[in-house]
């Protein structure tokens, strides 16, 4: 009867360890995705779910080159300011733009995934705070898809974590980033 009991608890215990029960929850700076996990979501935060885990997760590498922003067509009152909120900018952009660089992004194939964007200045920030974490990061400014102006948008420094408003024509550094 103990034998029996024992193997029992062996069956239930190997079938609750089963790999479809079992969810993979990353850890910051950890390679998760197709990138590096630089955040995971707070209570207060868009999208936090009680008991799951989501967050942002950042590209190894810059997108090759350096981008102008956009066009002036843009209208800057159209742009969110919240986490998460990055990715309709970055739809933004591809929309009044065209024919802009940076709408390339969406849709583009990172480690298997398309579904990055352009960080907006909240995420940016929070890359900036978790910066020890990402690979790769280079000393020059990233446009963020903040818009300040019909002619401006955010850009940030990762050196210093110097945050300012630049003429879109300016050639900067892209950085995506995704959701999971």
């Amino acid at each position: 009867m103990k034998n029996m009991l024992y193997g029992m608890v062996a069956v239930l215990v190997a079938i609750s360890c089963s790999k479809e029960n079992v969810q993979i929850k990353p850890n910051i700076g950890s390679r998760y995705e197709g990138g590096v996990c630089f955040y995971i979501f707070q209570p207060s935060d868009p999208g936090y779910k009680s008991g799951e885990a989501h967050g942002f997760i950042v590209a190894e590498k810059d997108l090759s080159g350096e981008y102008i922003w956009g066009c002036q067509n843009a209208p800057y009152n159209e742009f969110g300011w919240q986490l998460g909120e990055g990715y309709s900018n970055t739809a933004l952009i591809s929309k009044w733009c065209p024919n802009g660089n940076m709408s390339v992004i969406l849709g583009m194939k990172i480690e298997g995934y398309t579904d990055w964007w352009i960080p907006n200045s909240p995420e940016m920030k929070l890359m900036y705070n978790n910066k020890q974490v990402i690979p790769n990061l280079g000393n020059g400014w990233y446009w963020t898809s903040s818009k300040a102006t019909y002619t401006e948008a955010y850009a940030g420094r990762f050196s210093d974590g110097n945050y300012d408003f630049f003429n879109i024509n300016t050639l900067y550094s892209v950085r995506p980033i995704r959701k999971f």
